[in-house]
């Protein structure tokens, strides 16, 4: 995570301090879009995109089951 981090800087350090003009900005954009779209980059988007989906249907039936626990409880304590 700390390497995409410091690439993003250094890619933002370079649009804003380059002096190579459109031509080099435009020559970075490319590199970038390609790298974007290549394939070990998709991979790792769609396995992150699936773990974030999985991740969440678990946190909620987490809360889910605890707040049927809690619902329980507090009828119990209500009869």
């Amino acid at each position: 995570m700390k390497a995409i981090i410091f690439a993003a800087g250094v890619v933002v350090g370079y649009i804003i301090g380059a002096r190579a003009g459109r031509k080099g900005y435009e020559r970075l954009r490319e590199t970038a879009r390609k790298v974007v779209n290549s394939a070990p980059v998709q991979n790792v988007t769609s396995s992150v995109s699936d773990l974030a989906g999985s991740a969440a249907n678990l946190a909620g039936d987490k809360i889910s089951d605890a707040l049927g626990t809690a619902e329980k409880k507090i009828d119990e304590v209500g009869n």
